[in-house]
């Protein structure tokens, strides 16, 4: 019990001041007790049994990988039992219920047809198993067509000509834009599609918020830290205003208690704190300053948005017990995978290769030698050519499961099929050929497929 006690208070110390990375307390021991006692353990946490000790009681030492397969249990479950209250509405009441949630959509409507279905669905058809059609094509979607809908949509809605974000050039994140004159069922929409990738065991990569905003869909606190993730350059001014040491800062910062952003090329300027415009910031209340800017930008210029964006969110996570045990950190590798340096050997290892004869041994040679000798930002390029993502999963690059195929067609370049994690690889004259067309196929990629 005092063991318990101690960890815990830990755990909620680090959660505050986040000294140390979340990882440093995985107890990985804890993994090798094996899916059923965990289940069982995880059953028996949400009992709320009084003085029975459960390892979910304290989350921060279960593993990624363990919260992930809780989580991805615990999905399957709920899919499961919509899927067979469908099959149960059909049968003993005579109306045809979809056991899945079928988005039909345009390639070229894309985004309006899934806001009219998405908006339009209840919450138990968003809490099904997700399939996509693509109108007038002939494909079943095994996987493909909902992981190219991810890839389309998340690509789309952030697209910053859209208006529903701002993009900041530095740290490439994206935040909500608080004078956006987009709809609200677009931010529901953005919500919805992180909810769906969650409930649908997805890696979404293509969706660049910052880690804040996986905190603030935890409930958990943001700061100046967060702040800085996606808004660097601001962050660095504000910290330089509270280190700075002469007695000449009113006249060397100049600023007021307003918080401003940009309205179609206008500046909105708004008070922080009553008569803000008026009140100059000081030694004596920079942090006052800093504190009310900070919310203002992450919280109270945004509320419309993100309330939107949050309810979207819960209207297919919530309520979800395994969601609870993660940290933001934790959310944000879950959806976004990890940027951990590639381990070329064992995505090697995790590939499938099909169709190389004996001769055509040397190609798949070529490519590994290539891939190993790049740089490690190449590397990614690379790896988000074929994939779509220059991430890997929460759990590891065995989850990336690449696909090399024989190309018979040596003239043109390798292409990539995104949505299948698949290369199609010809084998080329020469090794320097090759490294040509590589590098030509990875170099006018952009984001998925070739331009």
């Amino acid at each position: 019990m005092i063991c318990g006690f101690v960890c815990g208070y830990a755990g909620a110390s680090n959660l505050k001041r986040h000294r140390v990375d979340v990882g440093a307390f995985y107890n990985v021991a804890i993994d090798l007790l094996g899916r059923t006692i965990m289940m069982e353990d995880f059953n028996l946490w949400l009992s709320h049994r009084p003085r029975q000790f459960t390892f979910c009681q304290y989350p921060f030492l279960l593993s990624m990988g363990l919260k992930q397969s809780l989580l991805n249990e615990e999905s399957k479950a709920l899919l499961q039992r919509n899927a067979q209250h469908a099959l149960a509405s059909t049968m003993y009441h005579g109306r045809l219920v979809m056991p899945v949630f079928l988005l039909r959509v345009r390639r070229d409507h894309v985004m309006q047809d899934s806001i009219n279905q998405i908006a339009s669905a209840s919450q138990l058809d968003l809490r099904k198993q997700l399939k996509v059609q693509f109108s007038g094509e002939e494909g079943i979607d095994a996987g493909g067509l909902k992981k190219e809908w991810f890839l389309i949509i998340s690509r789309e809605l952030f697209d910053p000509q859209f208006g529903m974000f701002t993009y900041d050039e530095e740290s490439r994140l994206c935040w909500f834009n608080p004078a956006t004159m987009e709809s609200p069922d677009e931010y529901y929409l953005v919500g919805v599609l992180i909810g769906l990738a969650v409930l649908n065991c997805s890696v979404l990569a293509d969706i660049p918020l910052p880690l804040g905003c996986y905190k603030k869909l935890l409930g958990i606190p943001v700061d100046l830290d967060d702040l800085a993730q996606f808004n660097p350059g601001l962050a660095r001014g504000l910290k330089q205003l509270l280190n700075y040491e002469d007695d000449d800062l009113e006249d060397v910062f100049c600023r007021t208690f307003v918080g401003e952003h940009e309205a179609w090329g206008e500046v909105v300027s708004t008070p922080l704190i009553k008569n803000g415009d008026k009140i100059v910031v000081t030694k004596e209340n920079r942090q006052l300053y800093v504190d009310r800017l900070t919310s203002f930008i992450l919280t109270e210029s945004i509320v419309n948005q993100f309330e939107h964006f949050k309810r979207g969110f819960d209207s297919v996570s919530r309520p979800s017990a395994a969601l609870s045990l993660l940290r933001g950190e934790e959310l944000e590798l879950l959806i976004r995978g990890s940027i951990e340096e590639l381990n070329i050997h064992d995505l090697r290892a995790s590939t499938h290769h099909e169709g190389f004869s004996t001769l055509d041994a040397h190609a798949v040679e070529d490519f590994w030698d290539f891939f190993g000798k790049l740089a490690p930002e190449r590397q990614r390029k690379l790896l988000a050519f074929i994939t779509g993502s220059d991430r890997i999963p929460a759990t590891g690059i065995s989850g990336v499961q690449m696909k090399l195929v024989h190309g018979k067609d040596a003239t043109r370049l390798p292409q990539a099929r995104t949505c299948f994690n698949l290369l199609t690889l010809p084998t080329y004259p020469s090794r320097e050929i090759f490294e040509e067309k590589m590098n030509r196929a990875i170099d006018e990629s952009q984001g998925f497929g070739l331009k």
